[in-house]
């Protein structure tokens, strides 16, 4: 895979040895949610090299391709931009930007050059259900946020509540690290120096500090102290993938930050890591002169009492000290949360009905026209149904349900392939109700109906029911009418078995 023309710009590659180098082989790619989002833009329009966003998607699939050994985590990159900040990970947000970056890293891997020249959408890829399901991604959440983003929250809430109290740097540093003992009795390596160089830290790094990483000048203190939080904790990732707390989950590989803000790289290498290890060392040059003694003591001392111990702080203990702490500082507050409501899907007769009476048109054109005039809980209950003539198809295959549900994948109903992609969506629909898993259910739906896809949606499913109906009608030598019939009159999929 040549470099693409007109190349000239990258992500910014974070390593936190000295200098930021960043290893050739046997490294992790940490994406940031910027890099999630640019890699699930390109994949549903291509990528223009005349955008500087998409050169670097191009950039980081040229690096990828030519490091074979290199991985890819995207789970923080994922979570960030899927309703975190609004208290709860939004199913089909989770779905649409795992299903995006993953099949872009996967295809840009091995058919990069060609694609990334055809500037055309990304081809609809049918990745695997555990790769990109809601529920894998929040569980993996649930486990790194209190190690890493929640506290790294907290010492940003702590920096600003002594900020507002005027203290001494040395008080207001050694505040900061007291509440965070006081708290969750965890304290996060990178929340804790960030907080204690606001501080303590030469004037222009105090000042770039404040300014681009805790942006207290903002208005909105939650903002800006939840986007510190999130660079911080992406550092806080890095060095966590290095303890031996995670290096067996990541097989021992040297992990590095990908993302388009450049401050990050800078402060990575605030504390440079001891080759491959959690260790790090921190420069006296970095103190004012004015605290510089006092300042190394407060490190050394913190650092022999809590940075090698601690508990693991839990969810409930991060999110309870948060809203104390918010209060202290005038923020409204809001929660901070993974849960979100399952769908439930009930099956009422007169939906029932209505679906059955749809598989009965005998054109695409007339579901086209009548689409909006449809209540959209038949869609779900023809999801419902289509599992069960699916079954029922099974049985009278003498086969498994998942090798029916594979037949709908023989020919494409559309040669363009939005079309396809939308064909493929909605198929995974149908296989998570099959499955009963709604969540899955939910996160397919949201993110065809959100895309504009609603229209297209029913004429999938009508497709679908009416290729299931003709196999199941071959087989049973019937006619597709008598089918649909005999489940007007039933509603009972299972009966049709024993209907000859």
């Amino acid at each position: 895979m040549s470099q693409p023309l007109g190349l000239g710009q990258s992500f910014t590659f974070v390593g936190q040895a000295h200098g930021g180098l960043v290893p050739d082989e046997d490294c992790l790619l940490v994406l940031d949610t910027n890099v999630v989002s640019a890699l699930h833009s390109v994949a549903r329009r291509g990528i223009d090299l005349e955008r500087p966003t998409d050169r670097r998607v191009a950039h980081l699939l040229y690096w990828l391709h030519e490091r074979p050994s290199a991985a890819v985590f995207t789970v923080f990159g994922i979570a960030e931009g899927a309703g975190f900040h609004r208290g709860a990970l939004e199913s089909h947000a989770l779905v649409g930007r795992a299903a995006s970056s993953l099949a872009v890293i996967e295809h840009g891997r091995t058919q990069g050059e060609a694609w990334i020249a055809s500037g055309k959408p990304l081809p609809a890829m049918n990745l695997p259900s555990a790769a990109i399901h809601p529920r894998n991604v929040t569980e993996l959440v649930e486990e790194l946020l209190p190690l890493t983003v929640l506290p790294c929250y907290l010492a940003a809430l702590a920096a600003v509540v002594a900020d507002r109290r005027g203290q001494r740097p040395i008080e207001a540093a050694t505040s900061v690290f007291r509440r965070l003992v006081a708290e969750i009795d965890y304290v996060p390596l990178f929340g804790w120096v960030a907080a204690a160089l606001l501080f303590l830290g030469e004037t222009e790094l105090r000042r770039d500090l404040r300014q681009t990483l805790f942006k207290l000048q903002r208005d909105d203190l939650r903002q800006s102290c939840l986007s510190a939080a999130w660079d911080l904790g992406y550092l806080q990732l890095l060095s966590l993938i290095r303890s031996p707390l995670l290096a067996g989950f990541f097989e021992g590989l040297m992990p590095v930050l990908v993302t388009e803000d450049r401050q990050l790289g800078p402060t990575a290498i605030l504390a440079p890591c001891l080759s491959n290890s959690p260790a790090f060392e921190l420069s006296a040059d970095l103190f004012d002169p004015a605290w510089e003694e006092e300042a190394v003591d407060l490190m050394q001392a913190c650092a022999e009492e809590r940075l090698v111990g601690g508990r693991i702080p839990d969810w409930d203990a991060c999110v309870t000290a948060a809203a104390t702490m918010e209060s202290e500082v005038g923020i409204e507050a809001a929660p901070l949360g993974t849960a979100e409501a399952t769908l439930v899907v009930e099956l009422g007769r007169e939906e029932l009905a209505a679906f059955i009476e749809l598989l009965d048109y005998d054109s695409l054109g007339k579901i086209i026209e009548t689409h909006d005039q449809l209540d959209p809980r038949i869609e779900l209950t023809g999801l419902e149904v289509l599992a069960g003539l699916l079954a029922d198809n099974a049985r009278a295959r003498g086969r498994l349900i998942e090798e029916s549900l594979s037949i709908l994948l023989a020919k494409p109903l559309w040669d363009s392939e939005p079309r396809s992609a939308v064909l493929i969506g909605v198929l995974n629909m149908v296989s998570a109700a099959v499955r009963e898993d709604f969540q899955m259910v939910s996160a397919w739906a949201q993110t065809l109906i959100l895309e504009g896809n609603e229209a297209w949606i029913w004429a999938c499913l009508w497709w679908m029911g009416r290729k299931v109906l003709e196999d199941t009608a071959a087989v049973r030598e019937v006619s597709l009418e008598e089918l649909v019939w005999r489940l007007q009159m039933n509603f009972d999929l299972a009966g049709s078995a024993d209907g000859r």
